[in-house]
């Protein structure tokens, strides 16, 4: 095979490459997002409701986290009057349910609930720093200190 033959080959085989990429990494947010994760698999196609845990909600708030983020973006960095409404645009896998939103010019809070009674939540400050708190700490996937990020 000349050079253009194992060049065509390469470039075959990158293609591939890419096309089972984003054909796992589609796949693997639908799962994730959608709340049918391994959990809602080994219930099988007939399990009751979806149970939502600890770790599931903090997925959840960080998803709403980059959602909160984009709808600022959208609105020139302000998040006054900012809804669960805001992050459905960008994050509608999430369950409005579960959610709670709020913000202002330059800051925002939300929250995710769990089955377990806790709540994770998402700070923006002014500054553009974040502060993840919970707030049965010391219980569940909650930490002693209340930070669980």
């Amino acid at each position: 095979m000349d050079k253009r033959g194992r060049y065509r080959v390469e470039l075959i085989r990158l293609g591939v490459l890419i096309i089972v990429f984003a054909a796992a990494l589609i796949g693997g947010n639908a799962l994730l997002h959608s709340g049918h994760g391994a959990k809602a698999a080994s219930k099988g196609s007939g399990g009751g409701p979806i149970t939502v845990t600890d770790a599931d909600a903090k997925a959840m708030a960080l998803v709403a986290k980059g959602a909160m983020d984009k709808a600022g973006a959208h609105y020139g960095g302000n998040w006054t009057g900012a809804t669960v409404g805001d992050i459905r645009l960008y994050a509608n896998e999430l369950d409005p349910k579960r959610l709670q939103a709020s913000g202002n010019e330059k800051t925002y809070v939300l929250s995710v609930s769990a089955d377990t009674g806790e709540e994770f939540s998402v700070e923006r400050e002014s500054s553009g720093h974040y502060d993840y708190t919970c707030r049965l700490t010391g219980v569940g996937g909650c930490p002693t200190n209340g930070i669980w990020k």
